[in-house]
């Protein structure tokens, strides 16, 4: 059987080879090799430097093959040696030492080498000068075939009693991770400068040079090593290694409302105390009033809307967050002022559901009214339409009305004055009075109206005017007179209005008129009622001369004057006033004839 069966005492691979089993040992674990350094000899002194191996029992090392390499101008070498080593039962190695700088050996023998030791000695002659010195390599390194496998260490060999180069490594020991432009120096002058970082760190510039600059991307413990060859051309017997802290940045939080009111001072925000270099930042429409550079502020809200506030520190560990943390405020706005009320300016003590109301307020999310004394609301509380109910001891006063929401109230309405009149009675008489060219006169009562008699008068003059509202009968008794020219209206109205309003908010709704000694007009109006458009036509033996038109509102006022000049109709508009009784009066020559006209 050629070469040797052996056993492991771990692992085990059997392999088939005809009808003869080989048992091969199955290696765990790299044998370490390593040439020696060596320094102190001078010019012209013989060297010997051996090649080391870790423990080789039970490996089955049969032979090995070896190539060093090294500077021809500091050594040059002169053979080797196995006296006394691991190898010296073995025949005699083959070298070759044709290449300059370059030394290959090779050797076997019959039994296994054992232990641990110098496998032999390379053996030199000193050429450089003193301080000069020498990297001896391994080129290639092999044990039988390639088994077992090898870990290799390079030696070297320095003339004279000139030290190894030690490096020193200068930078921040403690950072932050994720920051950037950590600068590390070593010596400057050398060559070959290896930076090495551990798997936390990369090297973003500087490779090959005396200084890198380093990212630090993983919290924890990471280092930094350098080597290089210095002028001798000799590297440190290790790299230098430098350690490093990669501490986490905090992450700041903020406590405080999330959402005020505008206007709202000495609100607090607030983040972890025991840090230093706070800053604060809030939005445009918030300022600081207290505490910048602490870890607590006061702000004051000027404007309504989407607002925010930050802060960063540094930690004790000098790290500040990669960035400000931000916390959102929503400003809430006051209501905008109130417009105009709109309603009823004159009301009656004991009046009952009165409406008023104002144009939607922006921001607002609730109403609030002041009425007069004695007027109180019955519907529509705390919403911008209301209805009021008056007392039979109200006032006049004045109304206003401004919106809410949660963060108060809004500006005032401009003040809606309300005059209130004594109720309607519900009976009248009316003697002895005369209504003079020019006047209107209105009376009303809530059942019954009565008009002279027991030998008392009401006269209405020619151009005077006079208009009776009950709510149940009108009675005209003798000594009631209305001259040609003048006009006397008269209204059931169990609902009213009365004459007490001015505006006559609705048309009367009457269940009698009473014409009284009024003759058969020459002029008609139409239609009538109106919606705001109506025409006057002159009808019979009218003039069409100079015809004066006066038309007069329920409490006398003229609201519209116009000429008929060779015309016999004309179109007048009411458009723009209010809903109401109206009275129309043509003048021509010596004759004046009035005419109610009801604009709905």
């Amino acid at each position: 059987m050629k070469g040797k069966a052996f056993l492991n005492k771990c692992l085990h691979l059997y392999i088939l080879v005809g009808m003869v089993f080989i048992i091969a040992p199955l290696q765990t674990f790299a044998v370490d090799v390593k040439i020696s350094d060596t320094l102190g000899f001078s010019n012209g002194q013989n060297v010997q430097i051996p090649i080391v191996t870790g423990n080789l029992n039970g490996l089955d090392v049969y032979s090995y093959y070896i190539r060093v390499t090294f500077d021809p101008s500091i050594i040059s070498c002169t053979g080797v040696s196995k006296t006394g080593t691991l190898t010296s039962p073995w025949s005699a190695p083959t070298i070759n030492t044709s290449i300059p700088g370059e030394i290959s050996i090779a050797a076997y023998g019959a039994y296994p080498l054992t232990g641990i030791g110098a496998l032999l000695y390379l053996k030199f002659l000193v050429v450089g000068a003193a301080g000069s010195g020498t990297i001896l390599s391994f080129a290639s390194f092999m044990y039988n075939e390639g088994t077992p496998s090898v870990t290799l260490t390079n030696g070297s060999l320095i003339i004279g009693n000139v030290p190894l180069p030690v490096p020193t490594i200068t930078g921040p020991a403690s950072v932050c991770v994720a920051s950037t432009g950590n600068v590390y120096n070593t010596e400057t002058g050398m060559t070959g400068y290896t930076w090495v970082v551990s798997s936390g760190g990369t090297i973003t510039a500087g490779s090959g040079t005396n200084q890198i600059t380093i990212t630090w991307n993983t919290i924890g413990a990471q280092t930094v090593s350098v080597n290089y060859t210095n002028g001798s051309g000799l590297p440190a017997p290790e790299p230098t290694v430098k350690d490093i802290t990669v501490y986490p940045r905090p992450m700041p939080t903020i406590t405080g409302t999330s959402t005020v009111c505008i206007g709202t001072i000495g609100v607090t925000y607030a983040t972890e105390s025991t840090m230093t270099g706070y800053i604060w930042a809030v939005s445009s429409g918030g300022t600081i009033t207290a505490g910048s550079g602490t870890n607590q502020i006061t702000v004051t809200w000027n404007t309504s809307g989407a607002k925010t506030v930050s802060v960063n520190y540094t930690n004790p560990n000098s790290c500040a967050a990669a960035s400000a943390t931000v916390k959102n405020i929503t400003v809430n706005p006051l209501p905008v002022a109130s417009g105009y009320i709109t309603g009823a300016s004159n009301v009656l003590q004991g009046q009952t559901g009165v409406a008023y109301s104002v144009g939607d307020i922006a921001n607002t999310t609730g109403y609030s009214w002041t009425l007069p004394g004695g007027a109180g609301i019955t519907a529509g509380n705390n919403t911008n339409s209301i209805l009021v109910s008056f007392s039979p001891t109200a006032t006049s006063g004045v109304m206003r009305v401004a919106g809410t929401n949660s963060c108060g109230s809004g500006a005032w309405s401009p003040e809606f004055s309300i005059t209130v009149s004594p109720a309607v009675p519900a009976t009248k008489t009316i003697t002895n009075q005369i209504v003079a060219s020019g006047q209107v006169k209105c009376y009303d009562a809530t059942q019954v109206i009565t008009v002279a008699g027991n030998g008392t008068i009401f006269f209405i003059l020619t151009g005077g005017t006079a208009t009776f509202i009950a709510g149940q009968k009108i009675s005209f008794l003798p000594g009631t007179t209305v001259q040609s020219g003048g006009s006397m209206w008269g209204y059931i109205a169990p609902n009213g209005p009365y004459c007490t309003n001015p505006s006559m908010p609705a048309v009367v709704t009457t269940n009698d008129e009473i014409p009284v000694d009024i003759e058969q007009s020459s002029f008609k109006i139409y239609p009538n009622p109106t919606t705001g458009i109506f025409s006057l036509e002159l009808t019979g033996e009218a003039s069409i001369g100079n015809v004066a038109i006066e038309i007069y509102g329920i409490w006398g006022e003229k609201v519209i004057t116009h000429s008929l000049t060779g015309e016999r109709k004309h179109e007048f508009s009411l458009s723009d006033k209010p809903v109401g009784v109206y009275f129309v009066r043509v003048i021509s020559g010596n004759n004046a004839e009035t005419v109610k006209i009801v604009k709905q």
